[in-house]
């Protein structure tokens, strides 16, 4: 009788050391993510600040080239309406096999997991 309370004590440890292995891991994995997202939205504004001082400018050089400033925010009008549409078109290739290749590793990473498991103790 004493071996099965003692065996009970030792599963109930088990399952609580694993809940917390879990609640570790997925800490760690929604850190990794939470940086990935915070580091990706400061490089897209930055883009974007990049982007818009530059379409400036090429407004302003094609405005004197054209000798229209009308027509030359209509040709960088069309640019970025060409660019979303190449954008749009590739958004397969250049989005989601990116994010797809970036978390799939992530969350079904089992292999330190079976190297743990196949340690002898």
């Amino acid at each position: 009788m004493e071996s099965l309370h003692e065996l009970l004590g030792e599963v109930k440890e088990y399952f609580v050391l694993q809940k917390r292995y879990v609640l570790l891991d997925l800490v760690e994995k929604m850190t990794i993510i939470l940086c990935k997202l915070i580091l990706g939205m400061v490089l897209f504004i930055l883009g974007v600040i990049v982007i818009l001082y530059l379409s400036v400018a090429l407004t302003l050089f094609m405005a004197e080239v054209m000798g229209s400033i009308f027509w030359s925010c209509l040709l960088t009008t069309l640019l970025f309406a060409l660019l979303a549409l190449l954008i749009y078109a590739k958004r397969k290739a250049w989005i989601m096999m990116p994010l797809i290749h970036f978390l799939t590793p992530l969350f079904m990473d089992h292999s330190k997991d079976c190297k743990k498991d196949e340690e002898p103790e």
